[in-house]
C-alpha cells in the first residue's frame, strides 16, 4: 500500500493588519465583534500555551496542527488517479470562545483536494483539540487564520 504525504505549509499563517467585521445593514449602530487577521497574541492549541517562549508555544501549536492534518487528511481518489498535487488554502475563524467557525476554501485545488482540506478542518472543529483564542490588548478576540495545505504524492 502506498503512503501519501500531506504537508502543511506556512503554519505561521498569512496575516495582515486589517480587521473584518459583520456590519449592520441598517444605519443604526449595533454592537458586533470584529474578526481580526493579526493580533498581539495569535490563537494556538491550548495544550501548548505556557510551554515556553511565545515562539516555542507557536511552534508546538503548529507541530500539533500539522500532525493532526497529516493523520486525518484523506487524499482524494480522483486526485491520486490524476496525480494532482499542489496547495489548497483554507480559512477559518478561531472565535474568542475558542470555537472554530466560518471554514471556507480560499483557494481550491482540482480533483477534490480543496474539499478534502475543508473536511480535515471540520474534523479539527469537532475533535478534542481545544484552542486558546487570539488576544488583543489582553482580551480574547476572534481571529481569521489562513492555512495552506499541500497535497504531494510520493515519487
Amino acid at each position: 500500500m502506498k503512503k501519501f504525504f500531506f504537508l502543511v505549509g506556512g503554519l505561521t499563517f498569512f496575516m495582515s493588519s486589517t480587521t473584518l467585521s459583520a456590519q449592520n445593514q441598517n444605519s443604526t449602530q449595533e454592537s458586533y465583534d470584529p474578526i481580526f487577521k493579526i493580533v498581539e497574541e495569535m490563537p494556538m492549541i491550548l495544550e501548548c500555551y505556557g510551554s515556553g517562549t511565545e515562539k516555542e508555544m507557536q511552534n508546538c501549536s503548529d507541530s500539533k496542527l500539522a500532525t493532526f492534518i497529516a493523520e486525518n487528511l484523506e487524499y482524494p481518489e480522483q486526485a491520486k488517479l490524476n496525480k494532482t498535487q499542489g496547495k489548497a488554502v483554507i480559512q477559518f475563524v478561531v472565535n474568542k470562545d475558542s470555537t472554530i467557525q466560518e471554514i471556507r476554501i480560499a483557494r481550491n485545488l482540482a480533483d477534490g483536494c480543496g474539499d478534502a482540506a475543508y473536511k480535515v478542518i471540520e474534523k479539527l472543529k469537532n475533535s478534542p483539540i481545544r484552542w486558546r483564542p487570539g488576544h488583543q490588548r489582553a482580551k480574547p478576540v476572534s481571529v481569521l487564520l489562513t492555512l495552506p495545505i499541500e497535497f504531494k504524492l510520493p515519487n
